[in-house]
């Protein structure tokens, strides 16, 4: 099937979807580049996610933003960092009314000096950065 055949059977719903991850995709790696994590880190808010339980709709809703972001990050023509995905998947999670958590990990690479990973929660779904690498520990999170 030829990529505009493939486009035209996802419908208007998810083609909008897609077309909003790329948006995303683009403006968050463009921050991981450009700022400071410091900078980024203290729009995130707080240190720890809020208490709140999702309805069940918001599960699936957060299943098509994982399938979004992965789609988008495949189809641009350079690497989307992890923390890069996590924050364009964090933007739409808002846009939809889901309250995602923005975790914060790392664990001992090669020579002794420490990997650093980020991956985003909403609804109980693991929606980028999974599956986690193995030894990685979470050392902070943030909520929306």
């Amino acid at each position: 099937m030829s990529a505009m055949a493939r486009w035209r059977a996802l419908g208007p719903v998810r083609r909008a979807l897609l077309l909003r991850a790329l948006a995303a995709l683009c403006a968050a790696s463009a921050e991981v580049r450009l700022r400071p994590f410091a900078r980024i880190a203290a729009r995130l808010g707080t240190m720890e996610p809020p208490p709140r339980p999702d309805p069940a709709g918001d599960a699936a809703r957060a299943r098509q933003i994982r399938w979004a972001v992965d789609a988008a990050a495949r189809r641009l023509p350079f690497e989307c960092a992890c923390l890069a995905r996590a924050l364009a998947a964090r933007a739409l999670c808002r846009a939809h009314g889901l309250a995602p958590v923005l975790h914060m990990g790392a664990e001992r690479g090669q020579q002794g000096r420490p990997e650093t990973h980020a991956w985003l929660t909403a609804a109980g779904v693991g929606v980028t950065g999974y599956p986690l690498p193995p030894g990685m520990v979470e050392i902070g999170c943030f909520g929306s």
